[in-house]
């Protein structure tokens, strides 16, 4: 699951600002402390990310109007209408040697167990839904109910649908992912949030969680 990629104009306006900030620090055209924020203008590293920059301030982001076809509408109906329960399960690039060591092996099937059945214990009818990058591992390893629905449709350009899809659910399961993150942060149903306590493999715990999601570790 990807965003479409950044633009080269998009990555050279960056940099500009960065050099341009660093050249001329004590400007006001722009800022790099993350509580000194000009919402007219705000870029995000995915691994810099800071609660302090957004927190409370749920409308600063949402999505543009999204032209749904009728299975992912339906879906969304369902959702809406079921005790919904998001689970996302990455694994694809995290398996890869570029980031195994630092990504791999967080997020646990021992994590994921904990946390359906610390949802079970909330919810009285649990529905499923599962969106991952590898649904196969997930309908082999996930001890979770036989009507649970598996995203697996929106593959390629279309990826982005599913982080859409997962703000409609009560209850987000989420990986040490970005793509997970948002899913959850972004849902407006004031949703359960699990997510894993060990974000990383090093001795960095980023301050991106609101105080109500509930962190699990895979123990």
């Amino acid at each position: 699951m990807k965003f479409p990629p950044t633009s080269l104009k998009a990555k050279f306006f960056i940099v500009l600002v960065f050099f341009y900030k660093k050249m001329f620090p004590k400007t006001r055209l722009c800022s790099l402390h993350s509580t000194n924020v000009n919402w007219d203008a705000i870029v995000f590293n995915a691994f810099k990310s800071d609660l302090s920059f957004y927190e409370n301030r749920n409308d600063w982001i949402s999505f543009r109007p999204i032209n749904l076809n009728a299975k992912n509408q339906n879906l969304i109906n369902l959702m809406l209408s079921v005790q919904s329960i998001v689970i996302h399960v990455r694994r694809g690039d995290f398996l890869s040697s570029k980031y195994c060591d630092i990504l791999a092996n967080i997020a646990t099937l021992g994590y994921y167990q904990k946390a359906i059945e610390l949802i079970k214990g909330r919810f009285s009818a649990s529905h499923f839904f599962v969106f991952s990058d590898d649904i196969e591992w997930c309908k082999s390893h996930l001890s979770i109910p036989n009507d649970t629905v598996y995203v697996d449709w929106n593959t390629g350009k279309d990826s982005y649908i599913d982080l859409y899809l997962m703000t409609h659910a009560k209850a987000n399961i989420i990986a040490n992912s970005t793509f997970s993150y948002w899913g959850a942060y972004l849902n407006k149903n004031n949703p359960i949030v699990i997510y894993p306590k060990k974000w990383i493999n090093a001795n960095y715990y980023p301050n991106i969680f609101p105080v109500d999601w509930i962190g699990l570790t895979s123990e």
